[in-house]
């Protein structure tokens, strides 16, 4: 049986370093060969994780042959392999929850045109009556610039400072604010 143990300890170092190397090549990619760790058919929470990727597989024989090489003369036959399956769950299990926890950590930085509603900013180029011109508006922590048309008779020169009132497909609407 040590040489059971032995074997998959080897096959999921292995794997392990092929892993890495794949990585590290370039050519890291998401070849599951089933469904996701904890995917009930929502992919908005997808952690990248299989419980059979090279992820999981590499954990689960690493993890058995170790534990099962460790366990067989101390515990005899039946419990070593009894512990080794356990380990071998339990490697796969935390797997699993480290890449929810890692997924977790990912966020876009995308932002919405229509975040920028009741945002203040600065005209940047001279917003003609009836025409455009660009404004720079603060939302969500970043500045950003934008094509900008304004309800107003007159013109709103560089530098006045504006609110956005509403947004017309990929422009803003700005009026004038208070100082």
């Amino acid at each position: 049986m040590n040489t059971v143990y032995l074997v998959c300890s080897v096959i999921g170092g292995a794997l392990l370093v092929l892993r890495v190397v794949l990585m590290l090549a370039g050519m890291d990619h998401h070849g599951d060969l089933a469904g996701h760790f904890g995917d009930h058919g929502d992919n908005s929470g997808n952690s990248g994780f299989s419980a059979l990727s090279l992820h999981g597989l590499a954990a689960f024989f690493l993890m058995f042959g170790l534990v099962g090489l460790a366990a067989r003369s101390p515990l005899g036959l039946s419990l070593s392999i009894m512990a080794a399956l356990g380990a071998g769950f339990a490697a796969i299990w935390l797997m699993g929850r480290l890449f929810s926890a890692f997924a977790g950590l990912q966020s876009s930085g995308n932002i919405e045109t229509a975040d920028t509603v009741g945002c203040p900013g600065e005209v940047y180029l001279t917003i003609p009556p009836g025409g455009l011109g660009r404004v720079t508006v603060a939302v969500s922590g970043r500045t950003r610039e934008y094509d900008a048309g304004s309800d107003s008779a007159e013109a709103l020169k560089t530098g006045t400072p504006v609110r956005v009132v509403r947004v017309t497909g990929s422009v803003l609407v700005v009026e004038p604010a208070e100082r």
